[in-house]
């Protein structure tokens, strides 16, 4: 065996860069079982196996080598876990790489993280007997948080990893001038003073629940809430409402527990994040592309068209130097870094980072999936409840997850 790993390296070094892909991945991949099978060098093994996965990246039986020795590895169970992390991104309905998870997290000590893993097991009817005792023993009753999102939680752990943030950052200055274009008074809009309520001074569950939620998203700007009794109907932005509103019709104010009212409320709020207002103001994607195009005509990074020309002027006349001056910066920055971004893929990570904020304050993936398939799409464009269940399952096991439990207090304690 020492004989044939040494003409494998010779061909390797004769070939590695030459453009033969097949054979390349064909000998790393073979050196790579010879000091795995044979040799027992598993950190040689390792190293080799990592070389033909970057010959072929696309080919995931190497990661899922790499998965299974750098669990046998002692010093080398974080490596066993991002490969198990990759292979979840790649295969969301990968069985073996949850239970792979859940088991080096609970033998190195990492609990919570253990948790978490049982609990998608066990939302997905697949924990086995150990798995669902050690989720149900540590399920919470109710969710506490012990401290506030800051923005780096928000943008680093929070935000959905396909959400530009050059996108949101150029509709946050844009917004409060299509909000001026929108604006009407509150008689206008059925706003009527009897039915708005203090959430400070409430007792009604709704009420409650959102003072709790919208502390703990530390929002700049927080809605007015307006709660009707007297009429059924879903939980509504108001848009053009100055300042902002919404409103909860009865259909939210009974028949559901502070977990559910949670995910809702959290979902909702979530839009009004700077960088997620405009979505509160416009649904149509076809508009808040051609608003896009607008605001970089008004930032100057864009000459205008005949199509944009009169948003770009209902823009300018709205916004206040205060407004036009983040807005140049960040355009110059969005036309380098993104001139083609993909607003519907923006809008619908948006939706995908309101159903993680509305995950959070339920604490509960068989809650948030029911709530994901009640409720309304938010726009034409949204994805289908299966694909953002999908996407809340991954979240749920990630380590953006984690960090926000451990920030925000949500961690079990064994």
């Amino acid at each position: 065996w020492k004989q044939l790993e040494r003409a494998f390296r010779k061909m390797l070094h004769r070939i590695v860069g030459k453009g033969k892909t097949d054979l390349e991945f064909f000998l790393w991949h073979n050196l790579g079982i010879i000091y795995r099978d044979r040799q027992q060098n598993y950190e040689a093994a390792a190293e080799t196996f990592r070389m033909a996965s970057r010959v072929k990246p696309q080919d995931q039986t190497e990661r899922q080598i790499l998965a299974e020795l750098f669990a046998m590895m002692p010093n080398r169970v974080e490596d066993a876990i991002a490969e198990h992390q990759y292979l979840l991104r790649e295969d969301p309905q990968r069985v073996d790489s949850y239970r792979a998870l859940y088991r080096l997290y609970f033998d190195s000590h990492q609990h919570d993280k253990a948790w978490c893993l049982a609990a998608a097991l066990t939302f997905l009817n697949k924990a086995d007997a150990e798995q669902k005792k050690f989720y149900d023993q540590y399920k919470p009753v109710g969710v506490n948080m012990t401290a506030r999102l800051d923005n780096q939680r928000w943008v680093k752990d929070l935000f959905h990893p396909d959400e530009s943030l050059y996108v949101g950052k150029l509709f946050e200055p844009i917004s409060y001038g299509v909000l001026g274009a929108k604006a009407q008074n509150d008689k206008a809009l059925h706003l009527l003073k009897k039915y708005e309520v203090d959430p400070n001074a409430s007792t009604v569950t709704f009420a409650l629940t959102y003072k709790f939620v919208a502390q703990v998203l530390n929002l700049q700007y927080v809605p007015r809430l307006f709660l009707r009794n007297d009429q059924p109907g879903p939980f509504l932005h108001v848009p053009g409402s100055a300042p902002p509103a919404v409103v909860c019709f009865s259909s939210f104010l009974s028949g559901f527990t502070p977990m559910q009212l949670g995910f809702v409320i959290g979902r909702h709020l979530s839009y009004y994040r700077g960088e997620h207002f405009i979505r509160t103001l416009v649904t149509s994607h076809t508009e808040l592309k051609a608003i896009l195009l607008a605001g970089l005509n008004v930032a100057g990074a864009l000459p205008p068209t005949p199509e944009t020309a009169p948003t770009a002027q209902v823009l300018q006349s709205r916004l206040t130097p205060a407004q036009l001056d983040p807005l140049r910066t960040i355009a110059k920055e969005f036309v380098k870094a993104e001139p083609n971004a993909d607003v519907k893929r923006w809008i619908q990570a948006v939706e995908l980072t309101a159903c993680r904020t509305g995950f959070l304050f339920c604490n509960d993936l068989m809650i948030a999936a029911q709530m994901i398939q009640s409720l309304p799409p938010e726009t034409p464009v949204d994805l289908p409840p299966k694909e953002k269940i999908k996407e809340l399952v991954l979240f749920s096991v990630s380590e953006q997850y984690f960090r926000l439990r451990e920030f925000l207090g949500l961690r079990i304690r064994i």
